[in-house]
């Protein structure tokens, strides 16, 4: 999980990692400049986590994505 600004974009991603090489599998553009907040994070994790329910995922994220809510909201929908 990453946020970037791009240009003029902002962007919140999800990207799937493969033989070392991460490929965004979904993402948002965000309305506004700098970081994400919880319900930002959860939009782009959701749609991810009910596509690959039925593998083993590991969610790796930088400080922005510190929330133990937002772990504790990952850990129950993972299960």
């Amino acid at each position: 999980m990453d946020r970037t600004q791009w240009k003029e974009y902002n962007v919140l991603m999800v990207s799937a990692i493969y033989q070392k090489r991460a490929f965004p599998i979904f993402w948002t553009l965000l309305d506004k400049q700098g970081a994400s907040n919880l319900a930002e994070q959860q939009q782009v994790l959701r749609p991810v986590i009910r596509l690959l329910k039925k593998y083993k995922l590991v969610i790796i994220g930088g400080r922005e994505f510190h929330s133990i809510e937002l772990a504790l909201r990952v850990t129950q929908s993972a299960s």
